[in-house]
């Protein structure tokens, strides 16, 4: 949406956007084979979030998530989107995009 708004659409970022979500989907599908493997040994490997038992796949499952998430606001932010006053302060892009329009 960025690149359309922007009138940047490039067929570049569009495949490295392409070979990024395949990479993605390569990573969840290595983490899945890891829990897989260590599922038939007494191997312990404890990964938890908030006292929550994870497995590989769902942490990398998590990270892509998030690391998506931050990326769309990140985009939303370029495109002037009015992103309230405590979510701007986490995002150090949107902070200096703010202080910018401040300047000008």
């Amino acid at each position: 949406l960025k690149s359309i708004y922007k009138k940047e659409i490039s067929s570049k970022k569009a495949f490295r956007g392409i070979i990024k979500k395949a990479s993605c989907i390569l990573a969840v599908i290595i983490g899945a084979s890891l829990d897989k493997l260590i599922e038939g040994t007494p191997i312990n490997i404890p990964i938890s979030l908030f006292n929550i038992p994870l497995s590989f796949k769902e942490l990398i499952i998590f990270s892509i998530i998030g690391n998506e998430g931050i990326s769309i606001i990140e985009n939303l932010g370029e495109m002037n989107f009015p992103f309230p006053l405590f979510i701007k302060k986490f995002f150090k892009q949107l902070k200096q995009q703010d202080d910018d329009k401040k300047l000008d």
